[in-house]
C-alpha cells in the first residue's frame, strides 16, 4: 500500500490500500505541483532579471541625462569663459594702444617727427635716393637736418624732403624706387593694433 507524504507517495506496510487509477491521479497531481513549482521559480527568476534590466535601464538613462547635464554646463563654462577671454583681449589691446599713444604723445612733435624719420631710413639704409614727405610745419626744420640723417646713413646719397598738406603734423611719407612707406604715427599705431589682435585673438 501505498502512504502519501508531501515529498511523494511511499509503500507502506500497513493501512488503507490505495486504487490504481487513485494511484495515478496521485502522481499526475505531483507533476502538475513540480511543473508548477518549476515554472514559478523561472517566473521569479525572470522577473529578478526584468528588474535588473530595468534597474541598469534605469542607471543608464541616468547617465546619459547626468552626461547631457554635464554637457551642457561644460558648455556654458567654455561660453562664459570665451566672453570673459574676449574681454580681457579687448582691455588688453586697449591699454596698450592707450599707452603707446601716451609715450608718443610725450616727446614734441619735431621730436616724434625725426624720430619717425630715423626708424623709416633703418629700413632705407641701402637706397641711394629717398624723398621724405611731412607736414608743411615740419618741413623747413626737417630740411635743416638733412645732413645729420645723410652722415647716419652714408648709403643714402640724396635725401628729398618735401612739404605735404593732406599730412598731420607728425604725419611721414618715404618713397623710393621700390615704392612708399607710410611712417604715420597713426599709421604704425593700428599696425600694431591690428599685430596684436592677430596675435592675441
Amino acid at each position: 500500500m501505498l502512504r502519501l507524504k508531501q515529498s511523494g507517495a511511499e509503500i507502506v506496510a500497513d493501512g488503507p490500500i490505495l486504487k490504481a487509477a487513485d494511484f495515478g491521479a496521485v502522481l499526475e497531481a505531483q507533476e502538475i505541483v513540480a511543473r508548477a513549482e518549476a515554472e514559478a521559480a523561472w517566473i521569479r527568476e525572470e522577473a529578478r532579471k526584468e528588474y535588473e534590466r530595468q534597474k541598469e535601464l534605469g542607471y543608464r538613462e541616468g547617465l546619459e541625462q547626468g552626461k547631457a547635464e554635464m554637457a551642457e554646463r561644460v558648455v556654458s563654462t567654455f561660453e562664459q569663459s570665451s566672453r570673459y577671454v574676449s574681454k580681457l583681449e579687448d582691455a588688453l589691446i586697449d591699454v596698450v594702444i592707450k599707452s603707446t599713444r601716451r609715450m608718443v604723445g610725450e616727446f614734441e612733435s619735431r621730436e616724434r617727427v625725426e624720430r619717425i624719420v630715423r626708424k623709416a631710413l633703418e629700413l632705407l639704409r641701402n637706397q641711394n635716393q629717398v624723398r621724405i614727405r611731412v607736414s608743411p610745419a615740419q618741413a623747413e626744420w626737417l630740411q635743416g637736418r638733412v645732413a645729420g640723417l645723410l652722415g647716419a646713413f652714408p648709403r643714402i646719397q640724396f635725401l628729398d624732403v618735401q612739404p605735404d598738406s593732406r599730412l598731420a603734423d607728425d604725419g611721414c611719407v618715404l618713397e623710393t624706387e621700390l615704392g612708399v612707406i607710410d611712417a604715420t604715427v597713426e599709421t604704425q599705431l593700428r599696425a600694431i593694433e591690428k599685430a596684436l589682435v592677430r596675435a592675441i585673438k
